[in-house]
């Protein structure tokens, strides 16, 4: 079974017991023990499974490429690397609506080193990267 596929489970099985214990009568002690120890046995499994990932952060990574755009309201980013493939991310939430709108007007479509702060989890052997773009400078610097 695959991680999601297995969290998936848990949840539906946790939303069916909550619904049985709504629903179990006050005087069926037994039944509402059982129900409660399987309750607590599935939250045990569900904090097993987050702790399993590690997460590691490193701030301020250069990235030289060109820069396409970034949307203001979606707060996403696009950058060309040099090997042409593009990178896809998040923009730094202290950047504000103006802020972004003028990164686009000053440069979409140019050369530049895009800072980002790369956020990497691992998980039961798999690498997810999450890229987030603090501020963007002219190419080379």
């Amino acid at each position: 079974m695959t991680p999601r596929l297995e969290r998936d489970f848990l949840a539906a099985d946790l939303a069916a017991v909550e619904e049985l214990l709504a629903t179990a009568p006050p005087e069926d002690i037994l039944g509402r023990m059982g129900l409660e120890a399987r309750r607590e046995e599935i939250h045990v499994e569900l904090a097993a499974e987050r702790t399993e990932a590690s997460r590691t952060e490193e701030q301020d990574v250069p990235i030289p490429g060109e820069f396409l755009a970034v949307l203001p309201e979606g707060r996403r980013f696009e950058i060309r690397r040099p090997d042409g493939t593009v990178l896809r991310g998040r923009v730094a939430e202290d950047l504000s609506l103006d802020d972004l709108r003028a990164m686009n007007a000053q440069w979409a479509n140019k050369p530049c080193t895009a800072h980002l702060r790369v956020v990497t989890l691992t998980r039961r052997g798999r690498r997810y990267e999450r890229d987030v773009l603090l501020r963007l400078e002219p190419a080379g610097t």
